[in-house]
């Protein structure tokens, strides 16, 4: 039997899906509706502003921020690959915009639309360790941005108290529904010279766990 393909568009690129991708794409959207409301962070921190910053959390941690930074016109990185085209597609019914690339330097056109956003008065959202990992390794596309931009980082840990956990690259975290969410959000960091991907990775590392301490209830 041959497979069906279709075309789907993007203001950086065109993904080629398949249609049993477009079926589990909107089997993801429906469940991510019905799911998502039955979980409620709270949020440490603050976490919106109005002017241009650059949102940072690891890839496994995004289900608790789709729907709490909704329809603020944020515009997300995702891969190119037809899972980012997924997660595009239950993004973009939230009321977020996209850019196609990877959170690595190496991706120029990417860097560059994302740096003209920033400059024009848009916030953007990364995952550094997308979209293939490894795991809650930071790469360097966000820091070079907030470098060449002075844009500041904010810093995004997300905790569960109960959760389901995928057996994906990234052991993506599904929290279970009217469990506890926390969102850690670090105050705006300005990128200094001689500062590394590694440092920022454990800058990530930092709030990530302090949400998860919080909501264990550990402090």
């Amino acid at each position: 039997m041959s497979k069906v393909l279709v075309r789907a568009n993007s203001s950086a690129s065109k993904t080629t899906l398949r249609f049993s991708d477009l079926v589990e794409a909107g089997i993801i959207k429906a469940i991510f509706h019905l799911w998502s409301p039955t979980v409620s962070c709270r949020v440490v921190g603050k976490i919106f502003y109005d002017e241009p910053v650059i949102y940072v959390f690891w890839h496994n941690k995004m289900f608790g921020l789709i729907r709490l930074m909704r329809k603020r016109g944020i515009h997300v990185l995702v891969s190119r690959h037809r899972d980012g085209e997924k997660i595009a597609r239950v993004v973009k019914s939230f009321g977020y915009n996209f850019v196609r690339g990877s959170s690595s330097r190496g991706s120029i056109r990417a860097l560059k639309e994302l740096s003209r956003l920033l400059k024009n008065g848009n916030q953007i959202a990364i995952t550094p360790d997308g979209p293939t990992g490894p795991r809650w390794q930071f790469k360097e596309g966000a820091m070079f941005l907030s470098k060449i931009t002075g844009v500041p980082i904010i810093f995004v840990g997300v905790g569960y108290a109960k959760k389901l956990v995928l057996n994906t690259w990234d052991r993506f975290e599904i929290p279970l529904p009217f469990s506890r969410c926390v969102v850690y959000s670090s105050p705006p960091y300005y990128v200094k010279r001689g500062d590394t991907a590694e440092k920022l990775g454990n800058l990530l590392k930092k709030a990530t766990l302090r949400a998860e301490a919080l909501s264990y209830g550990e402090i």
